[in-house]
């Protein structure tokens, strides 16, 4: 029973604590931030320039438009297996 009335008004003074700082939001130990040295200059994020379409992509896309122009269920899977045949035969 002593233990229990101990832990108790321990309990209470923590709540008392706790109320005088200012609650749980308040943290400790979090002073000031770090400065940045004025030399040191900041990451940017630079974009990636494409190099264009390359000579087998228009290639394909030519072969692609062709076939397309006879049949409309042409996919473009099925032009770059015929553009590698025909690049094979060395027609292309």
């Amino acid at each position: 029973m002593a233990k229990k009335n101990e832990m108790m008004a321990k309990n209470e003074m923590m709540a008392k604590n706790e109320m005088m700082e200012g609650g749980k939001g308040k943290r400790k130990g979090k002073g000031k931030t770090m400065k940045r040295d004025k030399t040191a200059k900041r990451k940017t994020a630079k974009r990636k320039l494409s190099k264009g379409a390359s000579d087998w992509h228009k290639l394909v896309m030519k072969t692609f438009h062709k076939m397309r122009a006879t049949d409309k269920t042409v996919k473009l899977r099925d032009a770059m297996v015929k553009a590698a045949q025909l690049k094979k035969k060395g027609e292309l």
